[in-house]
């Protein structure tokens, strides 16, 4: 039974006040709030929120300006723009705090933070941060990939071929004039002999046109042409993905002329 001489002294006690009397008198939370807060000598819970301390414990405070006071007497916080030290050397590469095992931390690693090294069998188009396009580590030479450009121009310029094979082979030489791009000096191939290596025609002079003609003729010059990719480079993805291009070529023109004969 509730006496009228209770006169609570914080929130917290005007809080359960109202709780014993909502319980007693069986009426809404909000009245019962209201009339604990009058026997606080407030008007209603409201401006109890605002007159009364929180609580009478000393940890978070007897009242709500002794919090006030703490709060404002902290340090302040430190900003971006006023911090001279050093959180991490700028050449290390991020993982995330919740990686634990060397698999996660190798997984987990932002490719925006890596520096792209060189492997035994590849090496990366640039060492630029976050590069990942790669490229086997060998070389075919100038005279391998004018060799190669000749033989695949051959092809693609055949009447005697599917458009399958153009697009493996076209795809083919777009990759392999990047390795080429990568692999001489600046000075060694500019402008038009660059770019004719591998794209315009031989005006007549390409030595594999004739081969081209055949069926027998066009394998034959893939599969040389495969033999020098793998002469030139070390076995890797990037490698067999090229190969596998000139192997699903010779697929197709085996059955383009099981078709056509």
């Amino acid at each position: 039974m509730l006496t009228g001489n209770l006169r609570p002294t914080t929130l917290g006690g005007v809080k359960s006040l109202a709780a014993q009397i909502r319980k007693e008198q069986s009426i809404k939370h909000s009245i019962a709030l209201d009339l604990a807060a009058k026997a606080a000598n407030c008007t209603n819970f409201r401006n109890a929120r605002h007159t009364l301390p929180i609580r009478s414990n000393g940890r978070l405070g007897s009242d709500l300006g002794e919090l006030v006071a703490k709060i404002n007497a902290m340090p302040a916080p430190m900003l971006e723009k006023n911090w001279m030290g050093e959180t991490s050397s700028s050449w290390d590469t991020f993982a995330s705090p919740m990686a634990k095992t060397a698999q996660d931390i190798r997984r987990a690693r932002c490719r925006g933070t890596i520096y792209p090294a060189a492997s035994a069998t590849t090496v990366p188009y640039s060492y630029n941060l976050g590069s990942r396009r790669r490229r086997p580590a060998g070389k075919l030479g100038i005279d391998g990939h004018i060799e190669a450009g000749r033989i695949i121009k051959a092809v693609i310029l055949s009447n005697n071929r599917p458009y399958g094979v153009y697009n493996r082979l076209n795809s083919l030489r777009s990759t392999l004039e990047d390795w080429m791009g990568l692999e001489i000096g600046h000075d060694q191939l500019d402008g038009p002999e660059f770019f004719d290596v591998y794209y315009h025609e031989d005006n007549g002079d390409n030595p594999y046109s004739e081969m081209a003609t055949t069926h027998d003729g066009m394998v034959s010059m893939l599969v040389e042409l495969k033999k020098k990719l793998q002469a030139a480079y070390p076995n890797c993805a990037q490698l067999r993905q090229q190969l596998h291009r000139i192997n699903v070529s010779v697929s197709l023109l085996g059955k383009w002329h099981a078709t056509h004969n």
